[in-house]
């Protein structure tokens, strides 16, 4: 490998490493402001109007498996909203304790929407109108079931911090030692005779 190529693949690491770390400050700051927001007005928290969701149960298996990621843009009209659809909408309960639900919309006529689950055999029994709708499924990652799943058991927390914190270590490692190796060769070698 070349000097010019060495260099060039330096330069390289460098900015992904800047990009890297604004990208996740910027992310870091409207994540943050969005949760205080969200906790002032009851709203659920979104970035730029989109938030992700897990889905704790098998009701719509198996395009969401139990615990799979979703990530969900904010509706705000029905114009938004066709059959076939998912989305995560609210009702509340007689005792007054709000729900919420991911389901795929099967019926909307006259402002009433219909939703009902893929691994369910009967509609849901909630007439929903565009203000128990919060958001419209875009992204599934069932991936990501194991990981919550995991999560979930005090061993798992362990287990993937550990996975995380021994990726970073490696990686800074890899690093350190590639600079050190860089920095010996542009050394000259002294050689000292007795």
């Amino acid at each position: 490998m070349t000097e010019n190529t060495r260099n060039i693949l330096k330069k390289a690491d460098d900015i992904f490493s800047y990009v890297l770390l604004a990208a996740m400050t910027v992310l870091l700051i409207f994540s943050v402001m969005s949760v205080v927001s969200a906790r002032k007005t009851g709203e659920v928290a979104s970035v730029f109007g989109y938030r992700p969701i897990m889905v704790q149960t098998g009701s719509m298996e198996p395009y969401i498996m139990t615990n799979g990621l979703a990530l969900t843009k904010i509706v705000d009209s029905m114009d938004e909203l066709d059959v076939g659809d998912v989305i995560s909408y609210h009702v509340a309960e007689d005792d007054g304790h709000v729900i919420r639900i991911t389901h795929r919309i099967v019926s909307i006529e006259d402002g009433i929407i219909t939703t009902k689950g893929d691994a369910n055999n009967v509609t849901d029994a909630y007439p929903l109108t565009i203000e128990n709708v919060e958001s419209k499924v875009i992204a599934v990652f069932n991936q990501s079931a194991w990981l919550i799943a995991t999560w979930q058991t005090t061993s798992g927390k362990v287990l993937i911090c550990s996975v995380l914190a021994g990726t970073l270590l490696l990686y800074f490692s890899t690093k350190s030692y590639l600079r050190a190796c860089r920095e010996e060769k542009k050394t000259p070698s002294q050689h000292f005779e007795a």
